[in-house]
């Protein structure tokens, strides 16, 4: 069984070569490579010449929470980590972040990352901020998404104890997902540019920024509770180890 499971979510990506192309130079080599096709109706050729290094799964159009779920259900590794079909990978990413979670015992670790454009140049680098606590870093998380979803990898056990990818989410279930988890697990955070979000006209950022808006405001007022009770009790906890 392999140690990590990398699911890749591909619908019509002309740039999912390149993202294949940084799994398998990666220098950890104990991991799968779980590609799910939902739905696509183009590009899919270019997947031919990576046929013995996936795990091909195909299913109809349902958005990337569904396609990450059906990778999950085919999973054997220990980590879950993802990559988005038109991102990359540093080579040493996978290493890297399973040595680093090991070390630190941490059931959900996430790394900085960097902005790509479609030349693949670095722009510049994104989510770099360190937290002093875990009450700051749930503050600013409860505000906006402080985490580049292929940047994380996680335990499976977190699946079993929380529930994947919420599907109703279908623009920020990265976010929604981060959200749950941090309300049960503490986030250990790599502060090392390991991942490269590209940016270009197609992205599903540009082409769906009102259904973005709402979803944002359901997040925000579903866990708006849920994080003021937990800010609540990390506050009262910290009062009580105040010396007198």
């Amino acid at each position: 069984m392999p140690e990590i499971s990398v699911i890749v979510p591909f619908y019509n990506c002309v740039y999912i070569q390149y993202a294949l192309d940084s799994l398998i130079r990666q220098t950890e080599r104990d991991f799968e490579i779980i590609l799910v096709d939902d739905g696509s109706t183009a590009y899919q050729e270019l997947l031919d010449p990576y046929e013995k290094h996936i795990r091909y799964f195909r299913k109809e159009n349902g958005g990337t929470a569904t396609a990450l779920n059906a990778g999950i259900q085919h999973a054997t590794g220990k980590y879950f980590t993802w990559l988005s079909s038109d991102d990359l990978y540093s080579p040493t990413k996978l290493s890297k972040q399973k040595e680093f979670m090991e070390h630190k015992q941490a059931p959900i670790s996430y790394t900085s990352a960097g902005l790509i454009g479609e030349a693949h140049t670095l722009q510049k680098d994104l989510f770099q901020k360190q937290f002093n606590n875990e009450m700051q870093f749930l503050k600013e998380l409860n505000q906006r998404c402080i985490i580049h979803g292929n940047a994380v990898m996680m335990d499976m056990d977190v699946f079993s104890k929380i529930g994947v990818f919420n599907e109703q989410f279908r623009y920020t279930h990265d976010y929604e997902m981060w959200l749950r988890a941090a309300l049960h697990y503490p986030f250990a955070f790599l502060n090392e540019t390991l991942v490269y979000y590209r940016i270009h006209e197609k992205m599903g950022t540009n082409q769906h920024k009102e259904e973005i808006i709402q979803e944002l405001k359901k997040l925000r007022w579903e866990y708006k509770e849920k994080y003021r009770m937990k800010l609540s009790s990390l506050s009262k906890a910290c009062d009580t180890k105040r010396p007198l």
